[in-house]
């Protein structure tokens, strides 16, 4: 027993160790694929117009007594807001403090992948695997602090769950409801379904408090209960379940198959060499190596449910949860053409368990390397174009920008000098970061989700205006929001510049209910 004993702590010993020293050499790549991803992750446009500046107009309205999801538009959960409001307080609300939470949540993350192949045993093929798709599993340009907390959750959701950890694997998994209601929810149905099936019915009964619903409902009532306190019940039920996000993939027109997100796979644009040295090609090869992995998974766990042990049992498991959670986001989840990486991780992961079952196998884990090293050339030397042909700029807050488009934007801010000026833009953060425009009173003014209420905000602040900035670019990050009541505002306007990147109008008009704010 006491040799026993002596193998079990070496063998875990051992595994500890591999841990250790495969989270040193992801952690390493996380941090480099950062400084190389800068151009983009701190891209000007991003933080002041789009996703990446909604974390600090979120803080701000919630500041200004307006509640999540009730008197503007939040498609998610509480729990990111929480996060955001306690890393602000202690590292400051700017981009760069924003992208080292971002960089933290992804060295987590990193520390899951360690885990996962380790408990499964990954062989140097898995290993090669992980370490080349890991810019396309772990991605270093997560547009909101809810992307990144979602992602770590799940993954040590997944970490837990391939070394048996049943229980953890369930609080992660419901945590993760609090921070984006959706992948959530079917990772906790899916955890429930396998769980009932592989324990033999005469210990369901007794397993299942300890197993399922208790660690379940220790941790949703844990979270209702702070998020209500300091966020209010109603904003808890508002963001809690999906219902706000369905509409507005609806409105947005955004799935993988008939939606915008079709023109990932399937674009016009899209050539064979953008395929082999592109994310699509990889993102495919990948899903049709897992879904055949799964398709063996389900079989032996199907044919031998209870005469399997160990590892081998453990990687067949996580196969079919990465494959079945996969298949929902393509199926359910998949948003426009630019979202394809907000699950990636799952393909990875899934990938490399199964990588090295067998000699086919392994031919396809191969496969899936060297078109996984074409992909990580082809984004690197996207990216080195963007090292040159954008940099940091005062005018631009130290984030980065094309020249012209920092030319356009300094002409941009002398117009508004002394104007009552505002920014019409869909989500961002200029207003806060360029205090000479009028603080944001909405959030999300996107088709499908933008709440009659801001819109009305934003229509009277228009009505006090004398300049008006319209952001120009790819939708939603761009163009004026397409609400009745803004476009009427705006026939109160003409244009006096037109450029590539903004278009700004002066007021021609008084709105007889509003002050005349000409100078």
């Amino acid at each position: 027993m006491a040799l026993g004993g002596l193998k079990v702590r070496e063998g875990a010993g051992t595994a500890t160790r591999r841990e250790s020293r495969l989270f040193a050499l992801l952690a390493a790549e996380i941090i480099a694929l950062n400084i190389l991803w800068a151009p983009l992750s701190l891209d000007f446009a991003h933080f002041a117009f789009c996703d990446s500046g909604a974390n600090f107009s979120l803080q701000y309205l919630i500041a200004h007594g307006y509640r999540p999801a009730i008197d503007f538009a939040y498609p998610y959960g509480l729990l990111p807001i929480l996060l955001g409001r306690i890393w602000f307080a202690i590292a400051g609300a700017t981009p760069f403090s924003l992208q080292a939470l971002i960089l933290v949540c992804e060295l987590g993350i990193g520390l899951a992948f360690a885990r996962i192949s380790a408990a499964l045993r990954f062989g140097k093929l898995s290993i090669a695997i992980i370490l080349i798709t890991l810019w396309f599993s772990i991605h270093p340009n997560y547009p909101s602090i809810t992307h990144a907390a979602e992602a770590l959750l799940l993954t040590l959701a997944l970490s837990e769950q391939a070394s048996g950890r049943q229980s953890r694997a369930v609080i992660y998994a419901t945590a993760a409801i609090f921070a984006k209601p959706s992948m959530g929810y079917v990772y906790l149905v899916w955890l429930a379904a396998f769980w009932f099936w592989r324990t033999p019915r005469t210990e369901r009964r007794k397993l299942i408090l300890p197993e399922l619903m208790i660690p379940a409902a220790i941790t949703g009532a844990g979270c209702a209960v702070l998020l209500s306190a300091v966020y209010g019940p109603l904003a808890l039920i508002h963001t809690a379940f999906p219902l706000e996000g369905i509409a507005g993939y609806k409105e947005l027109d955004f799935g993988f198959f008939t939606g915008s997100g079709r023109f990932f796979w399937n674009s016009s644009q899209n050539s064979l060499l953008s395929y082999v040295f592109g994310v699509s090609g990889l993102w495919i090869l990948a899903t049709l190596f897992l879904a055949c992995a799964a398709a063996g998974a389900a079989k032996r766990t199907w044919l031998s449910p209870g005469d399997r042990d160990g590892p081998a049992k453990s990687r067949d498991e996580v196969i079919l949860t990465c494959f079945a959670l996969h298949a929902a986001f393509v199926c359910f989840f998949f948003g426009n053409q630019w979202s394809w990486f907000y699950y990636s991780y799952f393909l990875s992961i899934g990938v490399a368990a199964a990588a090295d079952l067998g000699s086919v196998s392994r031919r396809a884990g191969f496969a899936v390397c060297c078109i996984g090293a074409l992909s990580l050339i082809g984004s690197t030397l996207a990216l080195l174009h963007d090292w040159n042909t954008r940099q940091p700029r005062a005018v631009t807050a130290w984030l980065w920008s094309p020249l012209k488009q920092a030319d356009e934007w300094r002409h941009v801010l002398d117009l508004a000098r002394g104007a009552h000026a505002t920014i019409l833009d869909t989500k961002g953060a200029a207003e806060l970061m360029y205090p000479q425009f009028q603080p944001p009173v909405s959030l999300y003014l996107d088709r499908g989700l933008m709440r009659q209420s801001e819109v009305e905000r934003k229509a009277r602040q228009l009505a006090n205006s004398e300049l008006v900035v319209v952001p120009l670019g790819t939708p939603p990050c761009g163009g004026i929001p397409p609400a009745p009541e803004i476009l009427a505002a705006m026939t109160k306007f003409d244009p006096v510049f037109s450029g590539q990147y903004f278009t700004v109008y002066r007021r021609t008009s008084v709105n007889p209910g509003a002050p005349d704010v000409r100078r």
